[in-house]
Parts: C-alpha cells; sequence; structure tokens
C-alpha cells in the first residue's frame, strides 16, 4: 500500500510539472505574438508621425507665402494710389508686423 501510494504520488507530480511547463509554453508563445504585434504598431506609429510633421512644416510654409502674397498685392496697390500710399503703407507695415507675429506663436 506504502508504495502504490509512493507511485501515485511520483505520477501527480510529474502529471502538474507537465501541466506547469505545458501552461508557461502557452503563455510565451502568446507574448510572442503580441510582442510582433506591438513592434508592428511602433513602426505604423513612426511613419504617421512622420507624415505628420511634413504636414505640419508644408502648412506651416503655406501660411507664409500667403502671408507674403497678401502684403505684396496691398503694398502694390498702396503704390499705385499715392495721395493716400503713404498713410496706408504705415498702416500696412503696422499690419504686417502683427501679422507676421501671430503666425511664428
Amino acid at each position: 500500500m506504502r508504495t502504490e501510494g509512493e507511485e501515485l504520488r511520483r505520477r501527480e507530480k510529474t502529471y502538474m510539472e507537465a501541466c506547469q511547463q505545458d501552461s508557461e509554453m502557452r503563455i510565451q508563445s502568446s507574448l510572442a505574438g503580441y510582442a510582433q504585434e506591438i513592434d508592428s504598431l511602433k513602426a505604423v506609429l513612426e511613419l504617421r508621425n512622420g507624415e505628420l510633421h511634413d504636414v505640419r512644416l508644408r502648412n506651416m510654409e503655406y501660411k507664409r507665402e500667403v502671408t507674403r502674397t497678401t502684403f505684396s498685392v496691398l503694398l502694390a496697390s498702396c503704390t499705385a494710389h499715392s495721395m493716400i500710399g503713404s498713410a496706408l503703407c504705415i498702416i500696412m507695415s503696422s499690419v504686417r508686423l502683427s501679422v507676421r507675429l501671430s503666425v511664428h506663436l
């Protein structure tokens, strides 16, 4: 009876160790899949951040170009109307300065 009990305890221990190893292998397998998914998502995020940075730079350049073009047209108009040109040029200069400051903020 004693040897039979010892045999059952040994088999139980072997079975529990096998179950533990199986569980650990399944967990590691699942984690490996998640690690690959995380790496993939990081790569996509880096690409999107680069694209967003490029769009922001282009947007800033477009704003600068619009400001330059607008003031070029207004100043050309200012010199064309010489009677009010001096006053208008002074006003436009102050507006240009405030717009440039607001664009850079």
